[in-house]
């Protein structure tokens, strides 16, 4: 059974003076250590060469190239294998449970009060509400997926979502956060020297889209079998 910590890493923006510049999501890696998987629109256009994955340590390996699904929201990146081995995601297992527990592991965008900015990998608890056919007009994307009992703060695109009984598989990945119609919560009327004031309380809800394993499997494979960098 994998330590999950390890093979998850965040990727960067390769900034000219250092090793790492900006922030831009989580990554795994699946049956190589040369070969990471995350959500496509965490690299978005960039090139290869300006894109860094790190692992604690820190360990840092430039990406060497990208390769991305014609339709769904994923990636896979190869690098540099490493010197010091790290687990490994070793199958993507279908899944159709709604209700069952899962976790999804990242890191996440969250910076402590009066603390510095640090993305740091966090594990979530959830469950798929439902499953169905999820389009995103903005980035193009088409792919089955799993709506989240948990909303994916930023940072998470592109962690993996494994069972507890089954840490050695990937069943999804985070891909995106969907705010609900806004709700009316309450309504305060309050009247001040004539004039009459409103208060309007609203509930907003999020919840967590995660990219299905499966349905890309065949591809993921594909990818895989190209070994790493």
């Amino acid at each position: 059974m994998p330590n999950v910590i390890t093979a998850v890493g965040a990727l960067f923006r390769a900034a000219p003076a250092a090793s790492t510049g900006s922030f831009l999501g989580t990554c795994f890696a699946y049956k190589d250590s040369g070969v990471l998987v995350t959500a496509a629109h965490c690299v978005g256009d960039l090139p290869p060469e300006e894109v860094v994955a790190v692992w604690a340590g820190p360990i840092v390996r430039r990406v060497a190239a990208i390769e991305k699904h014609g339709l769904a929201d994923i990636a896979v990146l190869s690098v540099p294998r490493l010197e010091s081995p790290i687990d490994c995601f070793t199958h993507a297992l279908p899944y159709e449970q709604l209700g069952g527990d899962f976790y999804a592991i990242g890191f996440t965008e969250l910076v402590p009060a009066g603390g510095p900015y640090l993305p740091m990998a966090r594990l979530h608890k959830g469950y798929f509400q439902r499953f169905f056919d999820h389009e995103n007009s903005f980035w193009g994307y088409h792919y089955g997926a799993g709506e989240m009992s948990i909303p994916s703060p930023g940072g998470l695109s592109g962690g993996p979502i494994f069972l507890p009984s089954a840490q050695q598989s990937v069943i999804a990945m985070v891909t995106e956060n969907v705010h609900s119609a806004t709700v009316l919560d309450s309504v305060e009327e309050t009247s001040e020297s004539g004039k009459e004031y409103k208060a309007l309380h609203y509930a907003i809800v999020q919840f967590g889209v995660a990219l299905m394993m499966a349905p890309v499997s065949g591809w993921l494979e594909n990818q895989v079998s190209k070994g790493a960098a």
